[in-house]
């Protein structure tokens, strides 16, 4: 009597099917939601999100400049030009009291990026 023996290059392919899927997963984890802001922000401008520093929403949707928050943005931007690292103008802004966000108390060299990174908003 003969055992049935398993096409090993059967196995070979399944292992190498869900080898290529996991590579894929983990070099585009969120690219199927990313996919779908994209779709939206192509068909009515907003891809979803909070809004940069300067800027609100208003309660119909449009986007508005804040002008109490335009000084601190001006500030940032002009100490980046003087060479101020991102930590920098962070301590300078806690110095001052300044929060680059309206959810934090303080400012992050992170936050700092966010807004610098905005900067054609």
């Amino acid at each position: 009597m003969r055992l049935n023996v398993p096409d090993y290059r059967l196995c070979w392919m399944v292992h190498l099917m869900v080898t290529l899927k996991l590579i894929v997963l983990a070099l585009d984890p969120l690219g199927r939601r990313n996919a779908g802001r994209d779709a939206r922000g192509r068909k009515n401008g907003e891809k979803g999100g909070r809004m940069p520093l300067g800027y609100e929403r208003t309660s119909i949707g449009e986007i508005v400049v804040v002008p109490e928050q335009v000084e601190i943005v001006r500030q940032i931007f002009e100490l980046r030009t003087k060479h101020y690292t991102m930590r920098a103008i962070a301590d300078e802004l806690n110095a001052n009291n300044i929060s680059t966000a309206c959810w934090e108390s303080k400012s992050y060299a992170s936050s700092v990026k966010n807004v610098l990174d905005h900067k054609d908003a």
